[in-house]
């Protein structure tokens, strides 16, 4: 099977000389060229995670045997929400749509992702002309994310502002094959803008994480290494809080240095690891400054955030109230989950809350610094709370977010419907 895989904004193997981790995209095209097929990964040159530039033009890099990734020159941005990442979404469908047409080998498949629209809406189109069958994975609500992260009062403008590329989703996925997504609610999201019923077909495939061990006795002695000299270290009583990830407006940190502040006056055995870059990253680092018992780490590569998910505890998931994430299950719990880490969520609702306080791996502090500073002082005096916890986190993990169980799922999928002709 030649399969391409459209996505924009996710780390690559190149990134970083492949010290980043991979996300849905990366573990699918690695586990897809392993079993013999050919894929070609679309992107942008444009890093979205560093916001700088890989290339200064379009590049097809080789990755493996019958795997490249193909960077599409862009135009950049420095937010992820704002007029440049428009026009850069502008300039990257119109290159894309210039480029796929010069490729002569056709694809048996495509699987393309929102966001982007744009690149999404070229690729459907492309697909519909050759006779391909062509998958839409939803991973965020583009664009109605938008009217949740303004103030109501702006949002008869952004209506108007999203207007085309709303016309441009519902062309989507009227004339997709299928329709994929995270959650069911997803797929959901991108039936109604169909307006078609489900078929079969429609499906979806939780964001799993695929566990990997370090093998190499000096690269993980490193790593611990590095985390001992920032006051990190193993079996020293402490329950270790961690955050991973970006600091972006998508979470709410004051609650969980309210809460720091909290534990650090009644002398809680206790440490906040926040790791990650981002806007919000000078305020975090200042924040971590104040208190003795936070750790700013900054941003790491993929062996550091292996070991310290193997030395924490506690993992926060401190997203906003937004449909985006009431309704979604991201890549940063099961994540947590792998290293039966706990969950403790701002979300009061939704399917990552009813997941947290249904299995017991975790709990919400729903915006409460003094919610979540007693939970997280309860757990220190507790060791069989935390055991079970972390036992149940375990089982949950292996249950259903097990990348092994779901990627093979996903490629199946795509292989069966790449058999199928239109």
């Amino acid at each position: 099977m030649r399969i391409w895989l459209i996505q924009r904004a996710e780390s690559t193997p190149h990134d970083e000389g492949g010290d980043r981790r991979l996300m849905r995209t990366g573990i699918l095209a690695d586990l897809l060229q392993k079993k013999g097929h050919e894929v070609v990964w679309w992107t942008s040159e444009f890093d979205h995670v560093s916001k700088k530039k890989r290339y200064q033009q379009s590049t097809r890099v080789t990755v493996n045997k019958n795997y490249y990734i193909h960077y599409l020159k862009s135009f950049g941005y420095k937010r992820n929400i704002s007029i440049s990442r428009y026009i850069d979404d502008q300039v990257l469908a119109k290159n894309f749509k210039k480029e796929i047409n010069l490729d002569k080998n056709k694809p048996d498949i495509i699987l393309t992702s929102v966001p982007s629209v744009e690149m999404s809406h070229v690729v459907v189109r492309y697909a519909n002309q050759h006779k391909i069958p062509i998958v839409l994975d939803i991973r965020d609500l583009w664009p109605d994310i938008f009217l949740e992260f303004f103030p109501n009062t702006f949002g008869w403008l952004i209506n108007i502002l999203t207007i085309p590329m709303r016309n441009k989703l519902i062309d989507i996925c009227k004339n997709t094959t299928s329709i994929s997504g995270i959650t069911e609610e997803f797929v959901k999201w991108g039936l109604n803008y169909s307006s078609r019923q489900s078929s079969k077909n429609d499906i979806s495939f939780p964001m799993a994480y695929f566990k990997r061990e370090i093998t190499n006795k000096k690269i993980k002695s490193d790593a611990l290494f590095f985390w001992e000299r920032l006051g990190v270290k193993k079996n020293d009583k402490t329950l270790k809080i961690l955050f991973l990830g970006t600091f972006s407006n998508s979470f709410e940190f004051d609650t969980i240095f309210s809460a720091a502040k909290i534990l650090q006056k009644i002398g809680a055995p206790v440490s906040f690891v926040i790791c990650g870059s981002g806007t919000k990253e000078e305020f975090i680092k200042k924040k971590c400054k104040e208190l003795s018992n936070c750790i700013f780490a900054g941003w790491i590569n993929k062996v550091q955030i292996k070991t310290i998910l193997e030395l924490s505890d506690v993992g926060l998931a401190p997203y906003i109230n937004i449909k985006n994430f009431t309704e979604n299950l991201p890549n940063k719990p099961a994540e947590y989950l792998s290293e039966n880490l706990l969950i403790a969520t701002s979300l009061k609702y939704g399917k990552l809350y009813n997941l947290v306080n249904s299995k017991e791996c975790g709990f919400s502090y729903g915006n409460d610094p003094i919610k979540l500073a007693s939970f997280l002082e309860n757990l220190t005096k507790d060791e069989k709370k935390l055991k079970r916890f972390k036992k149940n986190a375990n089982q949950i993990f292996i249950n259903e977010f097990n990348g092994i169980k779901i990627y093979q799922s996903m490629i199946d999928y795509l292989n069966n419907l790449a058999k199928k002709k239109l």
